[in-house]
């Protein structure tokens, strides 16, 4: 089953906290490039304008899920589909953004007797397949260059910067590559320099502990 992570009130839930048979609940679901850790921030701004839940997934190869050889939008909504029978979930809305915006489409069409409302950002119903192409390689580009960004460019604190240099750490890519467990063995590394580099690293849409093989940063 697909991982997920829970908003509501504001904060995020634990598992013994959260109860899915609530009767509004917003299913959001990432682009190609993203994870449900990149929509923790506003996950929780819109927690705390909607009466009800939101369930934030790391879809099929992605995230927090185990690696599968077998990805489609087809598979994907035959994903979706399994979590709410097993969930027993008769209602729900949809934010999708790019890749999560397609899925969307697809399940509502296939599966409209469960979708309150689809909300679909950066992606349209069209078929354009040289385009699709084109979109999925400046955003590839765009992530190398991002994470090849030197630490000398991100305007670090002395501490935090001597921290990272020390330990090696040259680039963001360097850094996001890494858990926070880890970082937090590094000499002189404290709570204060980790506050400042959550911050850093979540402005820029990124997260720790990211698996960077697909950029082929090398």
């Amino acid at each position: 089953m697909m991982k997920f992570k829970v908003y509501k009130n504001e904060k995020k839930l634990r598992d013994e906290e959260f109860n899915l048979n609530d009767q509004k609940l917003i299913f959001i679901f990432h682009g190609l490039f993203g994870r449900a850790k990149n929509w923790h921030s506003i996950a929780l701004r819109i927690s705390s304008k909607f009466d009800g839940t939101i369930i934030v997934f790391d879809l099929r190869n992605h995230g927090e899920n185990e690696p599968s050889t077998e990805i489609s939008y087809s598979i994907m909504v035959n994903d979706v589909y399994e979590f709410i029978k097993k969930k027993n979930i008769k209602k729900f809305s949809i934010i999708g953004h790019s890749m999560g915006g397609k899925l969307g489409m697809l399940f509502t069409l296939l599966y409209p007797q469960f979708v309150k409302q689809l909300f679909v950002v950066d992606i349209a119903p069209v078929d354009y397949p040289r385009d699709e192409i084109e979109v999925v390689d400046e955003e590839l580009l765009h992530m190398r260059k991002l994470l090849k960004t030197s630490l000398n460019d991100l305007d670090l604190s002395v501490r935090a910067y001597n921290c990272l240099k020390a330990a090696e750490i040259r680039t963001l890519g360097d850094l996001v590559s890494i858990e926070i467990s880890d970082m937090m063995k590094f000499r002189n590394f404290g709570k204060k320099s980790l506050t400042e580099l959550e911050e850093l690293v979540d402005s820029k849409g990124l997260s720790f502990g990211m698996d960077l093989a697909k950029y082929n940063l090398d």
